[in-house]
């Protein structure tokens, strides 16, 4: 086991003095070892996307957490840095980071606090490691968008 897994396991996960948190992306496992006190990961879009809607949930456990007078852990994990899916009809319309959901355009849904920023494929740095071309170029912009987003919400 990694160690700095175990030593959120050891340390902030279960043993009943540190009131904790996961909001978002679900990285560890399995549940009956990491068992949050608050566990918020579902759905997808909403919990790992929403910048609107985590901030909610966020405030919620950092209220229990002053109401409990105790020690906190809170693991926020972003899916804007993962990529959506790899379905080529859902990456069509949500881009590949899903980094149009939410750009309340029609069929994307609307997250209130984000101020969609796109990425032209014309402006993004390609690393020395990567071949520049327009694939990639793509790739980047919409993956520079979705952290976009993720930056709105850590922000606001």
């Amino acid at each position: 086991m990694c160690s700095d897994i175990d030593f959120i396991r050891k340390y902030y996960v279960g043993n009943g003095s540190v009131y904790n948190c996961i909001i978002g992306k679900y990285h560890v496992a399995p549940r009956s070892v990491y068992d949050f006190d608050y566990f918020k990961t579902g759905p997808i879009q909403q919990v790992g996307r929403n910048i609107t809607y985590m901030r909610q949930l966020i405030r919620t456990f950092l209220q229990n957490a002053n109401e409990r007078d105790t020690p906190f852990f809170l693991y926020i994990a972003f899916f804007d840095t993962h990529r959506g899916t790899w379905n080529p009809e859902d990456q069509l319309k949500h881009g590949p980071f899903y980094n149009l959901w939410g750009d309340g355009d029609q069929g994307h849904g609307r997250i209130p606090d984000w101020k969609p920023h796109v990425y032209s494929p014309d402006i993004v740095l390609v690393p020395y490691f990567l071949p520049d071309t327009p694939a990639a170029r793509d790739d980047i912009a919409a993956m520079y968008t979705s952290f976009n987003r993720m930056d709105q919400g850590e922000h606001s």
